[in-house]
């Protein structure tokens, strides 16, 4: 009866911990969820210390809006006062005031210089929102980029992986002929050499893939968690076709963040001018005030007064009108930085372009290459397994191949990566983009 009792416990603690176990893996898998692009662009959109920082700034904007805004509101203060006094020349040697007063003061013209100002701050604020903008776009380009440099180490990880697959596939075809007295010990010493350059060359992959790792994260902005996995490199993938608008350039005159804020601070610029001119105009103001003063705690009486106050200033040393100076030549320059900048806009957006068609070239000739040079290998490798070829048709045969391999991946990538920089040049927002992690399957980074 005890036996049986026992063996029941250890039945319900083995199974307790079975679904421990089962739940536990479980939780692994799904910390472990891939990451797609999209994936770490969202990321880097809340993470990115650049973007929160330049969201920061906005708001510094809005508010100094508001600051500028609140000129033009009236002002109502209330204050409240007591005092003691010992002594004097007055009949009572102890004497206690208690005051309450209500005042109220209001802009009724100041010449146009207030409202100058609150139009310059808007101003200012669409400026912050351009350059926000921009920061959002600079980091989102930077994400792809570090994305498209970290597959394209990952795929020229497994080009190495498949050149040291290839060494030892040759070295076991040498050693085999070794054996049989077909071919002489240097050929085997010549293989083995090429093995383990080609290990030196997979070592060298590994160590780049974790340096774009790196990169990566520092362009998100954080650190990502440990064992995540991410789509498998397209290497041998057709680029799909980029969709771009007709006239580059002008597109990215219309759109570029830069050109929105220099302009709109010219217009601020402006309007500090007229701010400025306008304090040498006449400043009318309202005020009003009630107040109760007396001896006593709650006063019985009140007073009320209503002031309108002319104020006009007459001479200043040319204060004003060298802020007025200032302002415009400040709107001048930033004339002259539009000019120059839509000239920089237009040579980023042509190399761009002539980055992005080189790289479409290379990619249809690299992979004409890759089959000739694949094929080529092959065929060397069956002529030395019967003694037609030579061991050093082999080695460079199979060089070539992964060469070319090599230059097809740097292709593809240097494609996504020139489509990536010419929306960046151009400014676009919400243009689709050319996807390379369209395969679902998955392969954790080493």
């Amino acid at each position: 009866m005890q036996r049986r009792a026992f063996a029941l416990i250890f039945l319900m603690l083995f199974c307790s911990l079975l679904v421990i176990m089962m739940g536990h893996h479980a939780w692994a898998q799904e910390e472990q969820k891939a990451l797609s692009l999209d994936d770490l662009l969202n990321i880097a959109m809340e993470k990115n210390p650049q973007i929160i920082a330049a969201r920061e700034r906005t708001n510094q904007a809005s508010a100094r809006l508001e600051q500028a805004a609140a000129g033009l509101a009236p002002k109502l203060d209330l204050s409240a006062n007591y005092s003691k006094s010992e002594g004097g020349l007055t009949d009572n040697p102890f004497d206690e005031t208690y005051e309450v007063a209500v005042n109220l003061t209001h802009l009724l013209y100041s010449g146009g210089s207030m409202e100058a100002q609150v139009e310059s701050a808007k101003l200012e604020l669409e400026a912050s929102k351009a350059d926000e903008l921009r920061t959002i776009q600079m980091v989102d380009n930077g994400v792809r980029v570090s994305y498209y440099d970290l597959q394209r180490a990952r795929s020229r990880l497994n080009v190495a992986l498949e050149a040291l697959a290839l060494a030892k596939e040759h070295l076991n075809e040498v050693e085999a002929l070794h054996r049989n007295g077909v071919v002489a010990i240097n050929e085997v010493l010549r293989v083995q050499v090429d093995v383990s350059s080609a290990e030196l060359e997979r070592i060298s992959a590994a160590n780049a893939v974790d340096v774009a790792l790196a990169a990566l994260e520092k362009a998100i902005g954080v650190s990502l968690p440990k064992g995540i996995t991410m789509p498998q490199p397209e290497a041998e993938a057709e680029v799909p076709p980029f969709h771009l608008p007709e006239d580059p350039q002008m597109e990215a005159l219309k759109l570029r963040p830069e050109l929105k804020s220099l302009e709109s601070l010219r217009m601020s610029a402006q309007a500090l001018a007229r701010s400025a001119a306008g304090q040498a105009r006449p400043q009318i103001y309202i005020q009003g005030s009630g107040g109760m003063i007396d001896t006593n705690l709650l006063p019985e009486e009140d007073e009320w007064r209503v002031d309108l106050l002319f104020q006009w200033r007459l001479y200043d040393r040319r204060e004003i009108e060298s802020k007025v100076t200032e302002a415009k030549s400040m709107a001048q320059e930033l004339l002259h930085r539009i000019s120059d900048m839509e000239n920089q806009v237009k040579l980023e957006v042509s190399q761009a372009s002539l980055s992005l068609a080189s790289a479409l070239q290379r990619v249809n000739v690299s992979q004409d290459q890759v089959r000739l040079a694949e094929e080529d290998y092959r065929m060397a490798l069956r002529r030395y397994q019967t003694q037609v070829g030579t061991n050093i048709d082999v080695l460079d045969a199979r060089v070539a191949y992964i060469d070319a391999s090599n230059a097809l991946v740097n292709s593809i990538y240097d494609a996504y990566t020139a489509y990536s920089n010419l929306l960046f040049a151009m400014g676009a927002t919400g243009m689709e983009f050319a996807s390379i992690d369209a395969n679902t399957e998955e392969g954790k980074i080493q």
